[in-house]
């Protein structure tokens, strides 16, 4: 996951993979709600990083992975999956495919895609009883939303610091800081916050990606030749939202609270 809204070509499927320090308490702090052998089903799961976590912390777990590209699913065993499935989470078939012999699934828990959040959520719960996912936290103010969050309790769980998900590099002769007498030629002068430096944009050279963090980087502008700058740093803030079988456990129900908040405050 990662924002995307810095502009720039998207890394193929939204593949943007979870650094370990921003799962590991996550994944800690459900322990008292699950027996020590739970099945587990991680149904975005990439090349397997939260698969690991997991398998850490759960030994003896039978955990099911599911992943829409062939290529990454590879390893999911190695990460340490006991059943692999491939294909997208929506599938009609997805239920049929799950193998027999695990029994009930305790746990859901992913990092999906924020245009998939809610469609991931309602299609694990309520057949799976505890489903977490790693989300910004803008998440829970929208209008649109407030019915899901009403319908779908949950235990919001902040990160404390934003995580980086993704890298974005961008040609250097791309964007630059704009000194006293405006931009200089062939630059067009962007739209800035109030209080920050303002900046132009050149429009001979656009060139950008997103890509995950361990993957190689360009040194040079393919395009142009010029020197690369990358970041790391991501623009939102994050959360994981527990949602659980209320009838069963007894939670703090912040996920409706807090959307409710937002829409009397006017977040569209």
């Amino acid at each position: 996951m990662s924002s995307t809204a810095r502009g720039g070509v998207r890394e193929e499927d939204d593949f943007y993979e979870t650094q370990r320090e921003d799962a590991v308490e996550a994944v800690e702090r459900l322990q008292p709600y699950l027996s020590d052998r739970p099945v587990i089903f991680e149904p975005m799961a990439g090349r397997g990083a939260l698969v690991r976590i997991l398998r850490d912390v759960w030994p003896n777990a039978y955990i099911i992975a599911n992943e829409i590209n062939a290529g990454r699913a590879e390893l999911l065993r190695d990460a340490g999956a006991d059943f692999v499935m491939v294909g997208d989470l929506f599938r009609p078939t997805l239920w049929e495919e799950m193998p027999s012999e695990c029994g009930p699934i305790d746990l859901g828990f992913t990092n999906p895609a924020f245009k998939f959040a809610v469609e991931c959520v309602t299609r694990l719960f309520p057949r799976i009883p505890h489903v977490k996912i790693l989300q910004r936290t803008n998440f829970l103010h929208s209008k649109k939303r407030l019915g899901f969050w009403q319908k779908h309790k949950a235990n919001i769980d902040l990160l404390p610091e934003r995580p980086s998900f993704a890298a974005s590099l961008a040609c250097d002769d791309h964007i630059i800081t704009v000194k006293e007498g405006g931009a200089p030629d062939g630059f067009t002068p962007m739209r800035v916050s109030e209080g920050k430096k303002p900046k132009a944009k050149r429009a001979g050279c656009d060139w950008a990606v997103i890509q995950y963090l361990d993957a190689p980087r360009a040194k040079t502008c393919p395009k142009c030749g010029n020197p690369v700058r990358c970041s790391t740093s991501d623009s939102c803030e994050y959360m994981w939202a527990h949602f659980f079988n209320s009838a069963t456990r007894t939670f703090h129900h912040l996920g409706s609270q807090v959307a409710e908040q937002g829409l009397l405050k006017g977040v569209a």
